[in-house]
C-alpha cells in the first residue's frame, strides 16, 4: 500500500472560547493519510489500527504516561462490508487549549454519508507500541488494551474539573479547574435500523491552561 500524505503547519487562535477571556495562540501540525485498498469479503471483520509510541511526560491524566504509546483504530465490521458502508467523520477542527476556571464547549460533533444514527459518549483511549518498539511496523493484535489513569481520573472525568457528553450532538461541557495536559477521548458509535456498525474515536491531548480576561 502506497500512503501519500500532506502536512501543513497551522497557526490558531481557538474562538470556541468564552468571548470574555483572551486564549494563547498555539501553532501544530496537521498530517492527513490518504490511501486505498480492496479487501475480500471476512465475515469476522478487519481492524485497521497505527500505533505510535510515546505520549508526553507531562500528561497528568495517565499513569506513566511518558512511557505510553497509543494505538488509533477503527473495526470494519460484517454488517459494514455488507452495506458497503461509510463511516462518520468528525466534523469541527480539533481543539487543543481549554481555559482553566471558565465553562467549556468542545464540539466533538460527527457526519455521516449514509444518514446513519449516531451515539457519542466519553472513552478511554488506547495504547500501543513501547519505548522499545516504538514504530512498529504491524500492529499488535486486538483486542487493544485501555490506559492506565492515575487516581481520581476516568473516561468519564478526564480532567481535575467536571464535564459530561450529550450523547445526541457530540457537545463536551463542563469545567477543568487545573492547568495541565491532559489525555481524553470521545467515541461514535453508528447504528442503521438498531444494527450496530462500526466505532470511530478522537484520541486527543487537551492542554488547560490559564486565559487572560479581557473584559
Amino acid at each position: 500500500i502506497t500512503v501519500p500524505y500532506n502536512a501543513s503547519l497551522v497557526g490558531s487562535i481557538d474562538h470556541s472560547f468564552n468571548g470574555c477571556f483572551l486564549p494563547p495562540i498555539i501553532c501544530y501540525d496537521s498530517t492527513f493519510y490518504e490511501f486505498t485498498v480492496t479487501l475480500p469479503y471476512d465475515s469476522s471483520g478487519y481492524h485497521i489500527a497505527y500505533q505510535r509510541c510515546c505520549r508526553d511526560n507531562s500528561v497528568v491524566n495517565l499513569s506513566n504516561s511518558g512511557q505510553t504509546g497509543m494505538t488509533l483504530s477503527i473495526f470494519i465490521s460484517n454488517e459494514a462490508q455488507l452495506a458497503c458502508n461509510n463511516s462518520p467523520i468528525f466534523s469541527a477542527p480539533s481543539k487543543m487549549l481549554i481555559c482553566a476556571n471558565v465553562p467549556l464547549s468542545l464540539d466533538f460533533g460527527a457526519t455521516d454519508a449514509d444518514g446513519d444514527s449516531l451515539v457519542y459518549s466519553l472513552c478511554s483511549p488506547l495504547i500501543g507500541a513501547t519505548p522499545f518498539n516504538p514504530m512498529p511496523t504491524v500492529t499488535t493484535a486486538p483486542p487493544f488494551s485501555i490506559v492506565n489513569y492515575a487516581n481520581g481520573f476516568s473516561a468519564n472525568q478526564p480532567f481535575s474539573g467536571n464535564i459530561s457528553i450529550d450523547a445526541q450532538t457530540g457537545m463536551v461541557t463542563g469545567m477543568a479547574n487545573t492547568f495541565g495536559y491532559y489525555v481524553m477521548a470521545v467515541c461514535v458509535d453508528e447504528y442503521r435500523n438498531g444494527v450496530w456498525m462500526s466505532r470511530i474515536t478522537k484520541d486527543i491531548l487537551m492542554i488547560v491552561t490559564n486565559c487572560l480576561p479581557i473584559i
